[in-house]
């Protein structure tokens, strides 16, 4: 097999010919646009082929397949007759060939694996096929079945040997190296996906080269390695801007390659954009909490699995699930919030506050965490109610509750500053500002902790009419030292307009 910058061998049945002898579907003229007298149209069509090929233009490439299937199917076969000039001549020869295999691929995206097959002699390609097997298995988030359905392919190929098998090797390694990092084999996975990008690189398998990057960049951001993920990301920008496409995306990402484990972000119109980047007159946007990390898919279906139980009330049953996604990645937040949640549901109030905690070292700020420290820290010395706690989570993580609900808890529980919070923002909906301010001073006078006093100044901010008030409304909320990040965040977009 060759390596990557080498020439690869020609196809065995592109030797068969010996040299000198006519070709019987071509006329000795040199390949990729320089065709000379009559020739076939089966020959433009190939010659077309194999420019978009050789240039890496895979959209065109795939289009000019599905319009010419038909004529592909049937010429293939008389295309694997190289012509003798072009077969005397390495580079050609080789730019032929990956040009055959690149065709072939293509036609087996659009449903026809016959050119595929006619490339190995006729017979079903047994590393296709653990391809497939492998994609199959890895949508099923099988990823360590699918390692081993792979792992044999990294060494024999095709049947041991055949032209096309740096590429399939390339595809090879870059699936090893996702699983590996969906695995936690972080070490075995960079090794992986860097081989895979230098194969992919020495053939301009542009779309692979683009998939490898975003996967490196991935992976280092996952390991915290933020200079080396910038670098992925920069690099993908070049390799984007060469190929004459957009990098807008990867130039994101460079830039935010070092961002702090959480902050919050702004989406416009379905652009995720940071809060600096925000137009002022941007009033649609939607403000939400980023990472610094991915978080491994198979944590995330655990969680999923965890939510669905915690819908149906099952808190015993959700906490496992959650606590199983935190075994499997050392720094997802999201799962660690919700078991630490449903130990507050199973009123297991020690065991939530040292949840909470922990959370709070490893993604500060997290949605809003140092409330709910406190929280489970009153919940567990028996000074708040857990049915107190069990209306909060009704009326300020719900639909807008009714007034005689809210006015209802508040006769039950009338120094409880989250349904003063509450009943603020239902006086607010009704259109009663003053009222809804009265409620909210109230709230922020019993509030015991900052996540909770920035929330309830940054509702305040916006039932006041006068732009000073407002000004010293939010800069009070600035002034806290462990405020809401989202409320932060939003209370900074705010003055840029005052």
């Amino acid at each position: 097999m060759a390596t990557p910058g080498q020439a690869r061998p020609a196809h065995p049945r592109f030797l068969a010919e010996p040299a000198g002898q006519p070709s019987k579907l071509w006329n000795g003229g040199p390949v990729f646009g320089f065709l000379k007298g009559p020739v076939k149209e089966s020959d433009k069509t190939r010659e077309q082929l194999f420019l978009l090929a050789e240039r890496g233009l895979q959209v065109e490439l795939a289009e000019l397949c599905r319009q010419k299937k038909a004529e592909i199917a049937e010429e293939f076969a008389g295309w694997l007759e190289m012509p003798p000039k072009t077969r005397s001549q390495p580079k050609l020869a080789q730019k032929y060939a990956q040009g055959l295999l690149v065709v072939a691929e293509k036609m087996a995206l659009l449903g026809d694996d016959r050119p595929l097959d006619l490339l190995s002699d006729g017979k079903p390609s047994s590393w296709r096929s653990a391809l497939r097997q492998a994609n199959e298995l890895m949508t099923e988030l099988r990823f360590a079945e699918a390692v081993k359905i792979l792992e044999p392919y990294l060494v024999t190929g095709y049947h041991g040997s055949q032209e096309g098998a740096d590429q399939y090797q390339g595809i090879t390694v870059s699936k090893l190296g996702e699983c590996e990092f969906q695995l936690g084999h972080f070490d075995k996975a960079d090794a992986h996906l860097r081989k895979a990008l230098a194969l992919c690189e020495s053939q301009k398998d542009w779309p692979n080269v683009y998939a490898n990057l975003n996967h490196l960049y991935e992976l280092e951001r996952y390991r915290g390695k933020a200079d080396v993920a910038q670098k992925h990301a920069l690099q993908l920008a070049q390799v984007l801007r060469a190929q004459g496409q957009d990098r807008a995306h990867a130039d994101y990402r460079a830039r935010t390659a070092e961002a702090p484990p959480v902050r919050v972000v702004a989406s416009l119109n379905g652009v995720q954009m940071e809060m600096d980047e925000l137009p002022l007159d941007a009033t649609q946007a939607r403000f939400f909490q980023a990472r610094n990390r991915p978080t491994l898919v198979l944590a995330a279906a655990l969680t999923a699995e965890g939510r669905r139980a915690f819908e149906q009330g099952n808190h015993a049953s959700a906490l496992d699930s959650f606590s199983k996604a935190a075994q499997l990645d050392a720094y997802d937040p999201d799962c660690r919030y919700l078991a630490a949640l449903c130990l507050l549901h199973l009123k297991r109030y020690a065991e939530a506050s040292a949840s909470y905690k922990q959370l709070e070292r490893l993604a500060p700020g997290w949605s809003q965490v140092r409330h709910d420290i406190w929280l489970a820290q009153e919940l567990a010395a028996g000074r708040l109610n857990h049915e107190s706690w069990l209306l909060e989570l009704e009326f300020l993580h719900g639909a807008v509750p009714p007034l005689e609900r809210v006015l209802q808890a508040l006769n039950l529980y009338p120094k409880y500053a989250p349904l003063l919070l509450a009943h603020g923002r239902v006086l607010k909906v009704s259109g009663e500002e003053a009222e809804a301010n009265k409620a909210y001073q109230k709230a922020l006078a019993l509030a015991e902790n900052e996540d909770l006093k920035s929330r309830i100044l940054l509702a305040a901010s916006q039932v006041v009419p006068q732009a000073e008030l407002r000004k010293q409304i939010l800069g009070h909320l600035l002034s806290l030292k462990l405020p809401n990040l989202t409320a932060a965040a939003t209370a900074r977009y705010l003055l840029r307009h005052l």
